[in-house]
């Protein structure tokens, strides 16, 4: 496998399979599947396998690779007491990873606020700045209560199931997209994770807490069925 960035140019080694990146950074998760208790070590001696080597290093023959000191690639994070910090992650990422596919409405709004250039931010009239303020924190309250609460398919006894849409973001429901990365950083496909979260108590109603011991039994005609998966355009999801 060949995981090549934007404005790669060179020939791809027979045999390997290329995956070209629309940005400098990508965020690759490789899995392994396996049928039974049988085929299982088979798989993990195949993941022990894996290894992650530049390509020009890998024509030279080595096959591995210690990596790099992320320290010396990224630029600090912003301040957290910073009160436009997340705006500032989202400018430096703007810069180092420019998608090309930004519709012309939402570039003109970025380039507004500043999101789209070096400084831009700091260059913002201050009542803009105030503003951005103020919607910087409630954003993040709104993605945290949003965490809190996930969208999906909910069953009668307290779990949810994931919108058809995980994995693809193709309803434009961005809170839910806001509220799963806050949750567990990436969700794929259901196809590929069948999430089914529970966080509140049944009978109470209360948020699960780390203090309580919980038990979790199927019977054999409960076992959770296949979650849908797929393109969709719906924006909310029935309870079932």
């Amino acid at each position: 496998m060949l995981i090549t960035g934007p404005g790669w140019s060179g020939t791809v080694p027979p045999g390997m399979k290329h995956f070209p990146s629309a940005t400098t950074q990508s965020f690759n998760v490789l899995r392994l599947y396996f049928a039974d208790a049988t085929d299982q070590p088979v798989a993990v001696a195949l993941q022990q396998k894996f290894q992650a080597v530049p390509l020009s290093l890998w024509q030279q023959g080595q096959r591995t690779y210690a990596g790099r000191d992320p320290g010396a690639i990224y630029r600090p994070v912003p301040a957290k007491d910073d009160p436009l910090a997340d705006f500032k992650l989202i400018a430096q990422m703007l810069k180092e990873n420019r998608p090309s596919n930004i519709p012309p409405a939402e570039r003109v709004r970025f380039e507004k606020l500043g999101l789209m250039q070096d400084g831009g931010l700091e260059a913002l009239p201050v009542p803009v700045r105030q503003a951005m303020e103020r919607a910087e924190a409630q954003g993040r309250q709104m993605v945290t209560q949003a965490s809190l609460a996930l969208p999906g398919i909910r069953t009668r006894n307290g779990w949810v199931g994931p919108k058809p849409s995980i994995g693809y973001y193709n309803d434009g429901d961005r809170m839910y997209r806001a509220s799963l990365t806050l949750a567990g950083t990436v969700a794929v496909p259901a196809s590929e994770n069948p999430y089914f979260v529970m966080q509140k108590e049944p009978a109470s109603g209360d948020f699960l807490h780390g203090d309580r011991r919980y038990t979790l039994r199927f019977e054999k005609d409960m076992i959770p069925k296949r979650m849908p998966s797929g393109p969709c355009t719906r924006t909310t999801s029935p309870t079932a």
